[in-house]
């Protein structure tokens, strides 16, 4: 990809996938875990997928932190 198109575009790309983000799950891209950003945008991924797949992420993660019941505390070291 030319290195001038990155530098005017990908700013753009990544404010409009922020946005996706936060309308949908309330947080900034920039406050969860990092993804393949700039892989994806050269690779000619639209915001909306972008999106998509951060959301998704974001919803796996909480599927398994949210589905702990079944952790034995009773065996933790305490001090």
């Amino acid at each position: 990809m030319d290195r001038d198109y990155f530098n005017i575009h990908f700013s753009t790309w990544m404010q409009i996938v922020n946005q996706l983000v936060i309308e949908n799950i309330g947080f900034s891209i920039y406050d969860l875990p990092d993804q393949y950003y700039a892989d994806s945008f050269e690779a000619g991924m639209n915001e909306h997928d972008m999106a998509q797949i951060v959301i998704n992420d974001w919803n796996n993660y909480n599927d398994i932190n949210f589905n702990i019941t079944g952790i034995d505390s009773k065996n933790s070291n305490q001090p």
